[in-house]
Formats: C-alpha cells, sequence, structure tokens
C-alpha cells in the first residue's frame, strides 16, 4: 500500500490542503478562503474557528481525490506572528489577532522604554514593531484582562490546529522567532524579555524543532477525518520557511516566493544578523540554522494593479509574452514597487510607488517590462546585504513567467531555478510530515525529492546594461525616497 503524507499551509487569507505519495506528486488538493476581520484600519482580527473548520474540510476533500494508499504522516506551514487566546480544550475565548494587525502602538512604546532598538535586534533579530506577537499579547493584557487571565495558552495558528488534531500545544523556532519574545542566537524563550512584560510563560506554547513528532491524531479527529488514528502530527514552521524548504533552499541557494508579495530568504549555519538591522533574522526549522528574510510588501500585486488599471483586456500571460517577444529588452523607464511602502532592506516605510523615465517613445510593453525589473532590483538589494549567494529557487504565480523569471536572472547575474510546484509551502509541510513519521530519514532524503521544473541563466550579454540600469535606479531610489 503507498504511504501518503499531508501537508497543509494556514495563510492570511484562507488554507490549502494537499496529499502527496512519497515522491512528493501531488495526489489531491483542496483550498478555502476565509476573511479578515476588519474593526479599523489597525485593529485586525480572524476567527480561529475557521482555521479549524476549514483545515478538517479541505482534509476531507483532498483525500477524497486519492485512490488508494495510508497517511503516515501531518504536518502544517503557517502564517506567523497571529495568536488565539484557548480555553484548555484548545478552543477560542476571542478572535484572534492577525499578523497584520497593529493596534498595539501604546505597548510598543513601552517595550522601547526597557529595550533599545539595537538591543531588541541583538536579542530577537527583529525591529520593535507593532505588528510582532509580543506588543499584541501586552495589548490583550492592558485592554482585556479578563479574556488574558482566562486564557490556557496563547497559541500561534500552527500550534492551534497542531493542538486540534493531537492535544499538544507546541510551536516551532521559526514561528517563535517572529513573537519577539524569542532568543535566536540561544534558540529559545528569552526569560528576560518575558518577565520585564509580565508575560506569563506557562501560556505559551513549548518548542520543538520542526519535524519533530508531536504525537498520534485523537482518535475522534481521526474519526471524523475518516483517517487511520496512527497519523503521526508533526512539527511544521512558519510558511515562508516551509516554503524555503520545500523549494530546496540551502547555504548559497537563496529563496525567492514572487507572489502578491516578495519574501527573499536565505538560510545560514550560524546566527546572521544584518549590522544596520535592514532584514530580519531568524531561527530556521532546524537546530543550530538560521534564516534571513527580507520583504517586498507588493510583486505580483503590482502586476495586478498595472493589468486592472491599463490592460484589463490582457491576460497576465498576454502581458508576460509582450515583454518576452520584444525586439529591443533595453527601456529607460524605471519602477518602483513601494506600493505600501518599502520593506527591505532600506525600510523606507511611507515611500510610494513610482514610474520614472517616461518618454514619448514609450510603450506599453516598456511599463510591463520596468515593473518585472523593478521587483528584480528590490531582490538584488535584499540578496546584496544577505551576501554568498550562488542560486535562487523561485516560486509562487510570478514564477510562472519566463520573461519574469528572465529578468530576475539577469539582474541578479545569478541562475535562476524554478520548481515542479508552485506550492512549496505545503510540500515543504508534506516533507517535514514525512521526515516526522520516518518515511524520510533525515533532511538530506526529503530535500532530494524537490523537483526543479526550468532553470534561467543570465545572459552574459545584458550584464552591463543591467549593472549600470541597478546603479542607477539606486541612486535614483535614494534621491526619491531618502538614505538608507
Amino acid at each position: 500500500m503507498k504511504e501518503l503524507l499531508i501537508g497543509i499551509d494556514l495563510g492570511t487569507m484562507g488554507i490549502r490542503s494537499m496529499v502527496y505519495d512519497t515522491d512528493l506528486n501531488e495526489l489531491g488538493k483542496s483550498y478555502k478562503a476565509y476573511p479578515l476581520i476588519n474593526l479599523s484600519s489597525k485593529a485586525i482580527e480572524q476567527d480561529a474557528n475557521l482555521w479549524w473548520s476549514l483545515t478538517k474540510q479541505t482534509i476531507v476533500e483532498s483525500m477524497s481525490q486519492v485512490s488508494g494508499g495510508r497517511v503516515r504522516g501531518i504536518s502544517i506551514s503557517s502564517q506567523g506572528i497571529s495568536y488565539v487566546p484557548v480555553d484548555n480544550n484548545f478552543n477560542p475565548i476571542r478572535n484572534a489577532f492577525s499578523w497584520l494587525d497593529g493596534r498595539a502602538e501604546e505597548q510598543i512604546a513601552q517595550i522601547q522604554q526597557q529595550y533599545s532598538e539595537q538591543q531588541m535586534y541583538d536579542i530577537t533579530g527583529k525591529s520593535t514593531k507593532a505588528f510582532y506577537t509580543l506588543p499584541k499579547i501586552m495589548w490583550l493584557m492592558q485592554n482585556e484582562p479578563d479574556v488574558y487571565d482566562k486564557a490556557y495558552k496563547l497559541l500561534l495558528p500552527h500550534d492551534f490546529v497542531v493542538a486540534k488534531l493531537c492535544g499538544v500545544p507546541v510551536t516551532d523556532h521559526t514561528l517563535a522567532g517572529g513573537t519577539m519574545m524569542y532568543d535566536i542566537v540561544a534558540q529559545t524563550w528569552d526569560n528576560g524579555i518575558i518577565d520585564k512584560f509580565g508575560v506569563d510563560k506557562n501560556k505559551l506554547p513549548n518548542l520543538a524543532y520542526s519535524a519533530t513528532a508531536v504525537g498520534t491524531i485523537m482518535k475522534s479527529v481521526a474519526t471524523e477525518l475518516g483517517l487511520p488514528d496512527n497519523v503521526v502530527v508533526t512539527v511544521g514552521g512558519q510558511d515562508q520557511k516551509c516554503a524555503a524548504f520545500g523549494a530546496g533552499i540551502d547555504e548559497g541557494i537563496a529563496t525567492i516566493s514572487l507572489g502578491t508579495a516578495t519574501a527573499i530568504g536565505k538560510r545560514w549555519s550560524s546566527p546572521h544578523k544584518d549590522s544596520d538591522m535592514r532584514i530580519p533574522s531568524f531561527s530556521f526549522l532546524f537546530e543550530n540554522t538560521w534564516f534571513t528574510e527580507g520583504v517586498l510588501g507588493t510583486a505580483a500585486a503590482c502586476m495586478r494593479w498595472l493589468k486592472e488599471t491599463f490592460f484589463e483586456d490582457y491576460t497576465f500571460e498576454q502581458m508576460s509574452d509582450m515583454v518576452e517577444n520584444a525586439d529591443d529588452y533595453k527601456t529607460e523607464l524605471s519602477f518602483y514597487p513601494h506600493f505600501v511602502g518599502n520593506g527591505s532592506p532600506n525600510l523606507h516605510y511611507n515611500s510610494s510607488g513610482m514610474y520614472s523615465g517616461i518618454h514619448l517613445n514609450t510603450t506599453r510593453q516598456d511599463f510591463v517590462r520596468a515593473l518585472f525589473e523593478g521587483i528584480a532590483m528590490q531582490i538584488e538589494e535584499n540578496l546584496e546585504v544577505m551576501e554568498g549567494t550562488t542560486e535562487l529557487r523561485v516560486f509562487g504565480g510570478g514564477a510562472s513567467s519566463s520573461a519574469w523569471c528572465e529578468i530576475i536572472a539577469d539582474v541578479t547575474n545569478t541562475r535562476v531555478k524554478i520548481l515542479r510546484s508552485h506550492e512549496v509551502a505545503c510540500s515543504g509541510a508534506a516533507m517535514l510530515a514525512g521526515m516526522g513519521s520516518g518515511v524520510y530519514a533525515n533532511e538530506a532524503v526529503a530535500s532530494g525529492k524537490v523537483s526543479i521544473a526550468k532553470i534561467y541563466e543570465p545572459n552574459s550579454a545584458k550584464r552591463d546594461y543591467y549593472a549600470n540600469k541597478y546603479e542607477q535606479y539606486k541612486a535614483l531610489e535614494q534621491r526619491a525616497f531618502g538614505p538608507n
């Protein structure tokens, strides 16, 4: 009987479950969306009950597409920073705080009175921002003390679903690293920060490395889902880290999530902190591994804006083909994709999007090409800080554009590899499930299942052109938005 693995990706706007065989062939999949609850521009919540009910629905639907086989393991890739207070049966006692929630401004001021920006970064690898978990917990303590006192645990989304599956409240190191209560060098909860702000450590989940077997699925849940009751529930991780694992990240190999936003990830064998605090640092999935993650707030979102605003009658494929089939790759047009401010490495949060260099001979194709180039330039700015990259693994919706991937290879002067599957957060979770359940002997065996669909080599004939344009791009960015 063939062995099966289930990978779950619990995202910001929906949940996806996928069933794989041990060669990571996709056998079944299901996706369900859920809403954000926008109480104000800064108070943003979610109904954690939907996290659980839709997890169950997507598992059942994805398994219904599979003929035969025995599920060995299950694991979860999850949005980070969000959290939900639960009772001792792991039922929510209020809505979850979304990672997008930024209401804890007073709490940030309180934190800054105790820790300088440099001190907090040195301990946690994070700048002091309201969307991290600690200020959200402090907000709950100060504004809803009854809820805080009643809470048995404060669980991140991954932890909540794991607890619902097997009754054990546990988080992994990648997720803990986003809480601002975690020492990334020692790779443990930081008791100094926790005690300083009066957080009850007993309310936090236990820490375990990804691919650790937590336990077997509870019989009642197994019956409801139609699964055997010996399925191993395995510790997963934060979605970008699971996706990087699913893409085959290794030292020297950086990963690019080319979706609505873009995340640029790099793995390290020692704690790696940017001296200028431009790029957040995390623990990675496994012991004695670390991860830096640059973020561009809008990538494919810019493409969607361009299409809806100026290319209504075009498909995304036609827009990409327009660039790929053009006679000339040179354009004087430059695009700055800062539609929600510029994240790492420049941290110009109040900057905006911009096209520059429009002339009477500027064409439609130039607008699409410049957009592709602008996002590639931002990727290169992050890679310069991370240094030492010899290969890029690109995934997400944008990876389906050959023109965009080629431009990324040319701008960064780095080989780009495209994964067979764009759903690498799910496949990364399935790989962890395989390790935890004993299907894969170790990380190397699991990573050996990652499959490459296409390779783009940088075009040496374009090297000087893009090197010069990159310097011009950075110079204008600095003039327009200020120094780093």
